[in-house]
């Protein structure tokens, strides 16, 4: 892409901006999209491929997918293509019912352009939809039923974008949903009817956004990995939790709490990751009844006191490792080598800063 489509593309981005009505955050948040837009696609190669099942039409500068783009580009197979490539373009618009003669498309790729709105008339045709990716966009808002039609989504990719809150029901009619990435969005809030209470969700990624109460993603019966790491959570409450939940993977990294007894309550869980926090205190003893968790890090956490390492093989029985690196409690050596050696007896490896171990052990 040359250096004049490059800074054309940024004024059209920009243009569609600034006319519009919108809060300082959201003006904000695009505008960085925006830029970022044009990053993205400056050296990003040109071309059009399209072979019995793939359809790819890669950085043409396309702002408007209509009808008439898909009669140019993919002019005898359309019925026959199963995966549609739209990365790296200047969509901001896509016309209603331009999909419909994809009888059979199963993935569509809108990564990295201009879309701001998700409109409920996108998808008018194309039910057997499985994989949608908008990732890198400038969107703010997803209209009511958006998805309502899409019995077979199974993966959405909306991250990198700049949406704010999760409507009620988005996600209610998709049943075979099965992972959803929302990371490093502008999120504050998460509807608590977004989905079925009961719906198995493997995956769900809300990590890099504003978010201070997650309580209500733990209703969620079947979800099975949580990812919420650099949010900047307020203490989170173990009676919120759904009895039942099969949560095996949690990650809550750099999320400023100061206790992670909640944890108790996922019974299932098999991997904690709860590093760079402001733990000052570690107690095995109140992650009782987790009889599968296998892995913990707490590292990079202001952590002075480990309780309960001794008896770790009654309370966690399958734990295998705990990750205290860069944790307070290394420069206390004598209290370190102690841990060192419960750790070693219980065949526990606990992970540390190897320099910091290797000095307290020559002392």
């Amino acid at each position: 892409m040359t250096a004049a489509l490059a800074i054309k593309s940024l004024v059209y981005g920009l243009s569609l901006l600034l006319i519009q009505d919108c809060s300082s955050l959201q003006l904000d948040c695009r505008i960085e999209k925006a830029i970022n837009h044009v990053k993205y696609i400056k050296n990003v190669k040109s071309y059009v491929y399209n072979d019995t099942h793939l359809l790819n039409i890669n950085n043409k500068g396309i702002k408007t997918l209509t009808k008439d783009i898909f009669s140019f580009y993919a002019y005898g197979n359309r019925d026959q293509i199963e995966f549609i490539y739209l990365m790296y373009n200047n969509v901001n618009e896509i016309e209603a019912g331009c999909f419909e003669e994809f009888t059979n498309v199963r993935n569509i790729n809108f990564g990295v352009n201009l879309l701001e709105t998700i409109k409920r008339n996108f998808f008018e045709g194309i039910e057997k939809i499985e994989f949608l990716n908008f990732q890198s966009n400038l969107i703010q808002n997803i209209e009511r039923g958006a998805f309502d039609d899409l019995k077979f989504l199974e993966y959405i990719y909306l991250d990198d974008n700049c949406l704010i809150q999760i409507h009620d029901h988005l996600f209610r009619n998709t049943i075979r949903i099965r992972n959803i990435f929302l990371q490093n969005n502008r999120l504050t809030s998460i509807s608590s009817k977004f989905m079925r209470t009961n719906q198995k969700l493997y995956g769900l990624n809300v990590a890099d956004n504003e978010l201070y109460d997650i309580s209500n993603l733990f209703r969620f019966k079947g979800l099975i990995a949580l990812t919420i790491n650099n949010n900047k959570l307020n203490a989170i409450n173990g009676d919120v939790i759904s009895d039942g939940s099969e949560i095996v993977s949690l990650n809550i990294d750099n999320t400023t709490l100061s206790n992670i007894n909640f944890v108790r309550k996922l019974k299932r869980i098999r991997e904690l990751s709860a590093s760079n926090n402001q733990l000052r205190l570690f107690d095995v003893r109140k992650l009782s009844g987790c009889n599968d968790l296998t892995y913990i890090s707490i590292q990079l956490n202001p952590l002075e006191i480990i309780y309960g390492l001794e008896i770790v093989e009654n309370v966690l029985p399958k734990l295998s490792v705990l990750d205290i690196t860069d944790c307070v409690v290394e420069s206390n050596c004598l209290r370190l080598l102690e841990l060192y050696n419960i750790a070693n007896d219980k065949s526990l490896n606990l992970n540390i800063n190897t320099t910091t171990l290797s000095a307290c052990l020559s002392v």
